[in-house]
């Protein structure tokens, strides 16, 4: 597991180097790493900023880092809502 973590995070340092190289540069607030394990959540950086978020939106479905749907349920229930 550490040998992953270790080849992960020298990836993400060759990535921002190329970009810097390239004047490509990241824009690290888009750039997000999801945990969804309940065991020891590894930190990754890019550019000095940590990776992280607790919940994505994505193809219109809310994604948690729980997996659970309630946050799934209230947006489509809202969204119910303001069409009635």
């Amino acid at each position: 597991m550490i040998g992953k973590l270790f080849r992960i995070m020298d990836d993400l340092s060759k990535l921002t180097t190329w970009s810097e190289k390239w004047q490509m540069l990241f824009n690290t607030s888009k750039c997000k790493v999801m945990h969804v394990v309940k065991s020891q959540k590894h930190p990754y950086y890019m550019n000095s900023q940590q990776l992280e978020v607790t919940r994505e939106k994505d193809l219109g479905i809310l994604i948690s880092n729980d997996l659970k749907v309630s946050q799934q349920c209230q947006a489509a229930t809202s969204k119910a809502t303001r069409i009635l």
